[in-house]
């Protein structure tokens, strides 16, 4: 069968989901709060540069674990 130009399967309200149970997620989550934390009484002239590539980087890992699970290819995440 020629799946070219067809979109990828609809993913189910399981498989949204699924992102939630896994541990890496959960344990990131709790990273990102603890950043967000530590992060807040760094000094002023730190605000661009340090802290926001802190923050980013651990809203990242969250970000991709989500991402990674709704793909259509099983353990890709």
């Amino acid at each position: 069968m020629d799946t070219i130009g067809k979109p990828p399967p609809a993913t189910t309200a399981t498989a949204q989901q699924n992102y939630k149970d896994l541990r890496v997620w959960q344990h990131s989550r709790q990273l990102v709060k603890l950043i967000y934390l530590l992060t807040k009484d760094f000094p002023a002239e730190e605000k661009f540069g340090l802290t926001s590539q802190m923050r980013r980087a651990a809203i990242a890992v969250p970000s991709n674990v989500a991402e990674g699970s709704i793909r259509a290819i099983p353990f890709s995440f």
